[in-house]
């Protein structure tokens, strides 16, 4: 469907089906047309339509392949879909829509009588993001062959690839009426005040913003007497995307939201080329002649994800062009169009993005923040933390407001409030849901990074006056095995000739016992703590796996160790992939990255790199851990007990201040080796007996904190609650205020530290 609106359907350029296909085409016949509610989600009835389709365009066509299948009856549901929906309007729908369609007019038919027959009713009819739902939800299936015959299986995997995730109606919505909304309310009894504004969306798949749009200026337009208002509303809306056929789908859920506000034949047709050359398919990232800089006074956008690695054709693309100036290694493919949206923007206008949240604390963003903080004034960002805004997608979004031009007024940051856990659509309804704060810009721009807590200037203040932790140790980063074990991907290039999670340097006990190595080969076997060994306080008397330590020092000639070697060599080709053993830097059978053997037999700091709150627990003798802990080993010089730096590092002040730095990740935050040595640490000066009582209190707390969590972990059935459970928690109350006395902190400050979300 190359053009929305004179789209030729019909494919005859066919591939041989198998013989088998009579099998399929029978059991697409017999396939009856399901009956369902009106209140049924509309994807089943897509569904339907597609597959009854598929079966009638294969009666007239059998000699298609299956990807050529899937794409007609695709093609052929969008055009039927729009005729059905612009009759249910009483609307003129474009081009010879008869001859546009496959030979398969009884199934057409029966799609068409049953789309009219759910959606007759003028004032519940189904709206025009049908159209966009429709060719989003097909991206996700295809036609499979299987003992039964055709049926339908779903295969995200092209529409993640290419980031294809529509804005859902309530996001899009809420940011048009935040930007384009706000200006309309700015100018309610003059309509020439809004005469020649110009939005558009850089990346607007289906149209989804562009609609919202339509509805949003349509509605006051119509209100405020402009003349030709459909027509004037076509005029402001731009739109660009790479899928051309995403773009046939957006003009003609656009036409069909101005179609009952069109007058003559003439404006209808004015309307239809203005939309021909206001959406259309392109690059908007390389478009900069086709969209001049500074001419737009909203960009809006959900621009695609995509990270850098795995997408180097992706980014490449783009080199020589005004924007390859902004690559960094690590970058979100969407930055480019944060930094576009920008160049796009007269001054004084808005930019309205709809993006993931982790770039806030990231070095890979760097580059766009210092751009944010130097060309824009951050006007609202809006946290969604974990509630659902794409289905299909996990993670954390927020949406960001900004003006172009100088940060000159505070940021207002909204997020959820503690305990609500209601989706995105709930939670924008519902503001006692979503507590608000204000910061200006020395807050909010923080290290490279967006600060996105409250302001708490004095007890950072404070906390800024410790020892960087870094400067009393060595920070480090665990073992990298490559590989641990077999993962399904590693499998699956190798020819899938291993077991998925067999353990190739890292073993279970059971997989060493099945060795039967001699007492000479074990020696060179680790405890290897996992993160199940882990946790606030707590490390496992018994590591889950065993490491075969291999190393340039520790195993230098293979035949050394004769039981090993016949066990690595089955992974062999895995290990020789590798990049370090490609340099020549390893041999094929040494650990990818094993760090300092001194490291993991010191006493030392395990430091959980991400988790739900900071975690440490001190450890002594053999514990050697994975490249997602960190570890901390105090230099001679530090005279601090390594159980007071683990109650400072675990405690509620030090949360909050790494809460400032930190970078969100899912439900918990990831304390990097960059962050950790910068934490701050109250240093004790022995000379002071009341600092050296405050020190030695701290080190008898975590004592007796690891004692109890000790016996917690032994308790049969495990203890949850309970009176050990109780003083643990007592401990943990006065270690924190303990702290909190140390950096000074007055009970205001104490209280200003809040619930740590």
């Amino acid at each position: 469907m190359d053009d929305a609106f004179n789209s030729k359907q019909c494919h005859t350029n066919v591939l041989p089906l198998p013989e088998s296909w009579k099998v399929v085409k029978g059991w697409l016949r017999n396939l009856p047309m399901k009956r369902t509610r009106k209140s049924e989600p509309r994807r089943s009835l897509v569904l339907n339509w597609w597959l009854r389709l598929a079966n009638g365009i294969a009666d007239c066509r059998p000699a298609m392949s299956l990807d050529e299948l899937e794409t007609a009856a695709r093609d052929t549901l969008h055009q039927v879909l729009f005729e059905a929906l612009c009759q249910q309007r009483g609307l003129r729908p474009w081009g010879n829509q008869g001859e546009d369609l496959p030979v398969a007019g009884e199934a057409i038919a029966e799609v068409r009588s049953d789309i009219l027959a759910r959606y007759s009713d003028s004032a519940t009819g189904v709206p025009a993001e049908l159209l966009g739902e429709s060719h989003q939800q097909l991206l996700a299936v295809r036609l499979k062959q299987g003992p039964r015959g055709l049926h339908a299986t779903s295969s995200t995997t092209d529409r993640k690839f290419a980031g294809v995730f529509y804005t859902p109606r309530f996001i899009a919505d809420y940011m048009i009426e935040n930007t384009l909304g706000r200006r309309l309310e700015a100018c309610p009894t003059d309509p020439s005040a809004a005469s020649g504004l110009r939005l558009i969306d850089p990346a607007c798949g289906c149209g989804a913003f562009l609609l919202a749009v339509c509805r949003c200026f349509l509605a006051w337009a119509v209100k405020r007497g402009v003349s030709s208002p459909a027509l004037a509303t076509a005029r402001l809306m731009h739109g660009m995307d790479l899928d051309g056929k995403a773009i046939a789908i957006a003009r003609r859920c656009l036409w069909l939201e101005l179609g009952p506000a069109m007058g003559s034949r003439d404006e209808a047709d004015n309307i239809s080329a203005v939309l021909r050359t206001n959406v259309r398919c392109g690059n908007a990232l390389l478009d900069e002649q086709g969209q001049r800089s500074s001419e737009f006074d909203f960009v809006v956008a959900n621009p695609p994800y995509r990270r850098e690695l795995n997408s180097k054709v992706l980014f490449d693309s783009l080199t020589g062009s005004s924007l390859s100036r902004f690559r960094s290694p690590r970058m979100d493919y969407w930055y480019y169009f944060a930094f576009r949206g920008l160049e796009l923007l007269r001054e004084g206008g808005r930019l309205a993005l709809i993006v993931n949240s982790y770039w806030t604390g990231g070095k890979s963003a760097e580059r766009l923040i210092a751009s944010l903080r130097q060309n824009a004034c951050m006007d609202e960002i809006l946290l969604l933390n974990d509630a659902p805004v794409f289905e299909g997608v996990a993670g954390r979004h927020m949406i960001l407001f900004l003006t172009k031009g100088p940060n000159s007024r505070p940021v207002t940051v909204k997020r959820p409030l503690a305990g609500h856990t209601a989706d995105a659509e709930a939670l924008l309804g519902n503001p006692a849901a979503v507590e608000v704060f204000r910061k200006d810009a020395e807050q909010l721009f923080r290290a490279g990074r967006l600060d996105l807590e409250p302001a708490n200037d004095a007890v950072l203040a404070k906390l800024a006056a410790g020892t960087p932790l870094g400067q009393l140790g060595r920070v480090r980063q665990g073992i990298a095995e490559n590989p641990a074990s077999i993962t399904r991907s590693a499998n699956v290039r190798h020819g899938s000739r291993w077991t998925i999670g067999e353990g190739v340097f890292a073993l279970k006990p059971d997989e060493l016992a099945g060795l039967d190595l001699p007492e000479s080969e074990r020696l060179l076997v680790r405890p290897y703590y996992d993160l199940c060994d882990l946790g606030r306080y707590r490390i496992a008397e018994t590591a889950s796996l065993r490491l075969i330590y291999a190393t340039d020092e520790t195993w230098p000639e293979l035949q050394r160790y004769p039981g090993l070697a016949a066990h690595l060599s089955r992974f062999r080709p895995l290990m020789e992939a590798r990049r370090e053993t490609r340099r020549g830097c390893r041999r094929w059978w040494h650990l990818h990255w094993p760090r300092d053997r001194h490291l993991w037999e010191s006493r030392k700091i395990i430091a959980v790199q991400m988790a739900r709150r900071p975690t440490f627990v001190p450890a002594a003798g053999s514990v050697y851990v994975p490249f997602s802990v960190n570890v901390f080993l105090p230099d001679e010089g530090t005279a601090e007990d390594l159980n007071y730096l683990t109650a400072l590092l675990n405690s509620r002040l030090l949360w909050c201040w790494y809460r400032h730095h930190a970078k969100r990740r899912g439900v918990g935050l990831e304390v990097n080796g960059s962050v950790l040595a910068r934490t701050p640490i109250r240093r004790i000066d022995f000379s002071n007996p009341r600092d050296k009582w405050r020190h030695d209190e701290i080190v008898d707390l975590v004592s007796r904190m690891l004692a109890l969590t000790r016996w917690l972990s032994r308790a049969e059935p495990p203890a949850g609650t309970g009176p050990e459970k109780q003083e643990i928690d007592r401990i943990d109350q006065r270690i924190d205020t303990i702290v909190e006395d140390l950096y000074g902190l007055t009970v205001a400050e104490v209280a200003l530290l809040g619930p740590c979300q």
